[in-house]
C-alpha cells in the first residue's frame, strides 16, 4: 500500500502545474454556475458546460500523466525499469481515473446543490464520459508518442462531438449536449457507448504504446 501511494504521489507531482490545473478549473466551474443560476436561473447552460469540461480535463489529465515518457528528455528510461507496459499505461490511466473520480463527485455534488438535480444520474454520466475521453487522449498519445499529438485528438474528438453532434446524432457517442439530465434508459445507452470507446481506446493504445 506504501508504495501504490508513493507511486501515485509521484504521478500526481511530476506533471507539476499542468495536473493541479484540473481543480482550480473546476472550482472556476463551480463558482461560475452558481452565479449563472443566481443570476439566470438557466440550468441548461451550466449541464452543457459541465458535459464539456469536466469530462474533457480527464482527458487532459490522461495526457500530463504520460507526459514524463514521452515527451521529457530521457523519458524512455522509465520503461528499462522492472515494471510492464501494462503498468506504465493502462495501470496508472486507470489508477489515475479512480483519482479523478474524486474530483467529478466533487463537482457533480456542488452542480446537484445548486441546479437541485439528481446526483446519481448527474455522476455516473460524468464519470464514464470522463473515462471515454482519458482512453482516447491515451490513445492519441500512444500513437503519436507526443503530448501534443494526444491533445489534437482528443480535441478532434470532442470537437466533432460538440459541433456535429448536435445536429446529426450519429456523430454524438457519449454527450447530449441539450441541457438537460438523461433518464435511466438513456444514462444506460450512454453508459454502454462509453465504456465501450474505452474498452477500445485503453485497448488499442496499450497494443501500440508496446
Amino acid at each position: 500500500m506504501k508504495r501504490i501511494m508513493r507511486e501515485l504521489w509521484f504521478d500526481l507531482r511530476e506533471p507539476g502545474l499542468n495536473i493541479w490545473m484540473l481543480p482550480g478549473l473546476s472550482a472556476i466551474f463551480l463558482f461560475v454556475s452558481w452565479w449563472i443560476q443566481k443570476t439566470l436561473s438557466y440550468k441548461e447552460i451550466t449541464l452543457t458546460m459541465l458535459e464539456m469540461l469536466i469530462p474533457f480535463l480527464g482527458g487532459y489529465g490522461s495526457l500530463m500523466l504520460m507526459q514524463g515518457l514521452f515527451d521529457t528528455e530521457g523519458g524512455e528510461i522509465y520503461f528499462s525499469y522492472p515494471r510492464s507496459w501494462l503498468y506504465w499505461g493502462v495501470i496508472r490511466q486507470l489508477r489515475f481515473f479512480v483519482v479523478f473520480g474524486f474530483l467529478v463527485c466533487a463537482v457533480c455534488i456542488g452542480v446537484s446543490f445548486v441546479l437541485k438535480v439528481a446526483f446519481w444520474i448527474l455522476f455516473p454520466l460524468t464519470l464514464i464520459q470522463s473515462l471515454a475521453l482519458m482512453s482516447i487522449a491515451f490513445l492519441g498519445i500512444s500513437i503519436t508518442k507526443s503530448v501534443s499529438g494526444g491533445l489534437i485528438t482528443l480535441c478532434a474528438f470532442t470537437g466533432i462531438q460538440v459541433t456535429l453532434g448536435r445536429e446529426y446524432d450519429i456523430f454524438c457517442w457519449i454527450y447530449i449536449l441539450k441541457g438537460y439530465v438523461p433518464a435511466l434508459k438513456e444514462l444506460v445507452i450512454l453508459c454502454a457507448r462509453a465504456l465501450s470507446i474505452t474498452a477500445f481506446g485503453l485497448g488499442i493504445g496499450h497494443l501500440w504504446t508496446k
